[in-house]
């Protein structure tokens, strides 16, 4: 018996799903072509409705994308079915922000847990990771509606039977924005909900701890990004797009030398200083020096790179042209597969993203990639890996300073935001436990 003879049976939930969705895209197609502003169906943008390309990671410009980054074609059949029909029956329920976040996340986690963006693959440890992304990349009120939206799309697919697992049950985790002043037991415990594990924070700390040949260079870079994000309140992106001379030391008042790294702030501050506390500065130092080695070829290549352009008239190669960082001072820039532990590192510059922490300190029943805590052999009571979201760093951060007395003047500051309007509610008061 060869390949061509196995013959690939589906239970009738399989085969019933598939039936219903594609008469549901084929109906949309024939019936709803016409009520979409004069737009052509078979087009990947419709002008004033939906974008269809995929999530649009921060500080990377549409006009930037080719036409490589169209939604994948196993999804992009049902995307545009899913908005036309809710465009054309509910025109003032279209939510332009909820509706392009979620669907695009969608399609991205059901390629890295499936291969395929079938929707009839969707489950409820794809749509967490989806949360959990929207989360990373959004305000907490941006994310609850999109929470929210989530679920109207799964008793959506639910209601039409288009899941090969039949009916799911699924809701949101995040909760609904409170008001910076509530002191109520519900907004205590949402934001100790946010709050990193403790047995993970010190597994983590416990890798970073341990010598440099003892670790594989995707693990110092891992622990050592994250080290930073423990120093000072911080997002992952902030940390990604260091300069590779962010540090810097000066003398306060009393003639005492303090250590600072110079950020970029996302939220409109522009660059200024973190200064790290001194307890955390031997962190803080190690972290970058062990950054500043794995990208010290890469570097050295960009300015190699770059200097044979301007003989040529030619300009810099951008890390992040947004905030003036170049391949040739970016602490974090490397090369093509340098962190891979299975392929040779290449040649090509390479810059990474914050969904390379997704799974990298994050777990997924479904996924096969061994995160950080799995390779080093750290589990929780029952036996699964432990995992850490990235932005549980900056929430405990701020909840340890306003325990320790800071205004929230001072922690708007020292997190980079540009008033205290945007301080987060892990800045108002907590109940002290």
């Amino acid at each position: 018996m060869n390949e061509n003879d196995i013959i690939n049976f589906r239970n009738k939930t399989e085969i019933l799903a598939g039936r219903n969705l594609n008469e549901f895209i084929l109906n949309c197609k024939e019936q709803l072509s016409g009520n979409l502003l004069d737009n052509n169906w078979e087009s990947n943008h419709w002008k004033k409705i939906f974008k269809f390309s995929k999530f649009k990671m921060k500080n990377v410009k549409l006009d930037s994308f080719s036409k490589a980054e169209d939604l994948d074609s196993s999804y992009i059949g049902f995307c545009k079915s899913y908005v036309a029909y809710i465009f054309c029956s509910n025109f003032k329920g279209f939510d332009k922000l909820t509706f392009p976040i979620v669907l695009r996340m969608i399609e991205r986690n059901l390629l890295v847990f499936t291969g395929s963006g079938d929707i009839k693959l969707l489950n409820p440890v794809i749509l967490d990771e989806c949360l959990s992304d929207i989360n990373e990349n959004y305000t907490n009120g941006v994310t609850y509606s999109c929470g929210k939206f989530m679920e109207r799309l799964v008793a959506f697919l639910n209601e039409k039977e288009f899941l090969n697992c039949g009916l799911m049950k699924w809701s949101s985790y995040i909760r609904p924005p409170e008001s910076r002043l509530s002191i109520s037991e519900n907004a205590d415990n949402a934001r100790l909900a946010k709050l990193p594990n403790e047995k993970a924070l010190r597994a983590i700390g416990e890798i970073f701890s341990m010598h440099d040949y003892d670790l594989h260079e995707r693990d110092l870079f891992v622990t050592s990004v994250f080290a930073l994000l423990m120093c000072a309140p911080s997002r992952i992106t902030e940390i990604l797009s260091l300069r590779a001379d962010c540090e810097i030391v000066e003398k306060n008042r009393e003639g005492k030398e303090c250590y600072g790294l110079r950020f970029y702030s996302l939220k409109g501050f522009g660059a200024n200083i973190k200064w790290i506390p001194e307890i955390m500065v031997p962190t803080a130092r190690l972290a970058i020096k062990r950054l500043l080695k794995l990208s010290e070829n890469s570097r050295a290549r960009s300015k190699m790179l770059e200097e044979e352009m301007k003989k040529q008239g030619g300009g810099e190669i951008w890390f992040d042209k947004e905030k003036d960082v170049r391949f040739s001072n970016a602490l974090c820039a490397l090369f093509d597969n340098q962190l891979s532990m299975k392929r040779q590192t290449g040649n090509d510059l390479f810059k990474i993203t914050n969904t390379f922490f997704s799974k990298e300190l994050g777990y997924s029943k479904i996924s096969k990639h061994k995160n950080l805590f799995e390779r080093h052999g750290y589990h929780d009571e029952d036996n699964k890996p432990l995992f850490l979201r990235t932005h549980q760093a900056r929430h405990l951060l701020n909840t340890l300073a306003q325990r320790g007395g800071l205004g929230e003047l001072d922690i708007a500051k020292w997190s980079g935001r540009v008033s205290v309007t945007q301080t987060e509610f892990t800045t108002t008061s907590l109940k002290m436990k």
